[in-house]
């Protein structure tokens, strides 16, 4: 162990980012990785079939900065493929893996005080934390602001299935450990950070820094289609260990939330399945009345949509 209580191998960092129609943003989340105090290893930035201008931005700012790689996918296949791509593109000597997506960026000492957790972790614990997050901050298009911040530190399989969440940008990842879990789900679209999350928590512990050092940019073009499709997949995944952990009430958490997404959709069909099995998981969650409310007041609504979500609870 060194002085800062790593472990005697030094990290050597690589950061993996993955873009879609991202030539507005590309060049910010790469500057935030160019001006960090800690010196990352590589840049590998995976394009998944962009029809904009992002790979000509990525081949500029590769032009100037030797440690930059541009990886083009032929086909779109989501940001799951992509981080996976990603990493199995990065220089057999990197050992720890930082996510960035494409329109989010990092405060200039989120690597080293990320370091500097992990160092702390092992000096307190005497054991190995194989991630580290950081607090982020969700800033929408319009400016509304809303900070996500967690202290849960060790084994945190728990939290993490109790709605504990944490955005792969804010991670830094041992990546033994993300290739012995076999990285990100491809055909989960959307709440894969989420399925991601709870696979990892599973197979290492977790360091924290508790400052906002990332930053999550939301966009009003967020379609509630892809959002509806992961949490049916989400719950039908870790259903069991829900139950395990957090008992019928957090089961019926996650199945309101689904009743309330589909709610907003305009799905009343779907929308009041979830949630009389919310409902029915726990009486108790007055939310669960307001949402089978708002969707029978939807079914009376001319053109109503239907829907068959088709999972168990």
């Amino acid at each position: 162990m060194n002085e800062s209580g790593l472990s005697p191998e030094a990290p050597v960092i690589a950061v993996v980012i993955p873009a879609y129609n991202r030539a507005h943003t590309i060049a910010r989340a790469v500057a935030s990785v160019q001006d960090q105090t800690v010196e990352v290893h590589e840049i590998v930035i995976v394009d998944d079939c962009s029809t904009d201008d992002t790979c000509d931005i990525i081949q500029e700012l590769a032009s100037g900065d030797s440690r930059i790689r541009l990886i083009r996918h032929d086909t779109n296949g989501g940001p799951s493929r992509a981080r996976n791509t990603g990493v199995r593109e990065t220089s057999e000597a990197c050992n720890w893996i930082a996510f960035l997506d494409s329109d989010d960026e990092w405060a200039p000492e989120k690597i080293e005080r990320q370091l500097e957790a992990l160092g702390r972790f092992r000096r307190e614990r005497g054991e190995e934390a194989g991630c580290v997050y950081t607090a982020h901050s969700e800033l929408s298009d319009n400016g509304e602001e809303w900070i996500r911040r967690s202290i849960a530190e060790g084994h945190v399989l728990g939290e993490v299935l109790n709605d504990f969440y944490q955005i792969p940008s804010c991670m830094l990842i041992r990546r033994d450990i993300y290739e012995s879990i076999g990285g990100m789900d491809p055909l989960m679209i959307t709440w894969e950070d989420h399925d991601f999350g709870i696979r990892l928590a599973a197979a290492t512990p977790f360091a924290t820094v508790p400052d906002v050092l990332t930053i999550r940019h939301i966009h009003n073009t967020d379609h509630y289609s892809w959002r509806l499709q992961g949490v049916v997949h989400f719950i039908e995944r870790h259903r069991s260990a829900i139950l395990k952990h957090h008992g019928r009430d957090g089961l019926a958490r996650l199945l309101l939330r689904s009743g309330h997404l589909h709610q907003q959709a305009g799905n009343w069909r779907a929308g009041l399945k979830f949630a009389l099995r919310g409902l029915w998981m726990n009486p108790r969650r007055k939310i669960g009345v307001w949402i089978t409310l708002r969707c029978l007041r939807l079914a009376m609504s001319p053109g109503a949509k239907g829907g068959n979500p088709g999972v168990s609870a």
